[in-house]
């Protein structure tokens, strides 16, 4: 199995906004990932949470940069409410 990282908005949001106090370590932490060849997991929900950020934050071209990246460059899961409830989430 390979080994992944279930990404958080925080880290998402401050890696694309060179403004933000933790955006130099989200983009070193990036790039680590790659290194190890770790693939990043985003809930749908926290890809909205991101995306809506970035949208309000930083314009509707880097909403729609960030989108794009995010796409291509994570895996999607989805939670379902069985596995809510168990503490886990479904893959898409």
């Amino acid at each position: 199995m390979k080994r992944a990282v279930l990404a958080d908005t925080g880290p998402l949001y401050a890696a694309v906004d060179p403004d933000d106090e933790h955006h130099v370590r989200a983009q070193r932490e990036l790039k680590r990932l790659a290194r190890e060849k770790r693939a990043v997991v985003l809930a749908y929900p926290t890809l909205l949470e991101a995306y809506t950020l970035v949208l309000y934050r930083l314009g509707n071209q880097a909403a729609f940069a960030w989108l794009k990246d995010a796409l291509v460059g994570a895996a999607w899961i989805n939670p379902t409410p069985e596995g809510l409830s168990r503490g886990g989430f479904e893959s898409c």
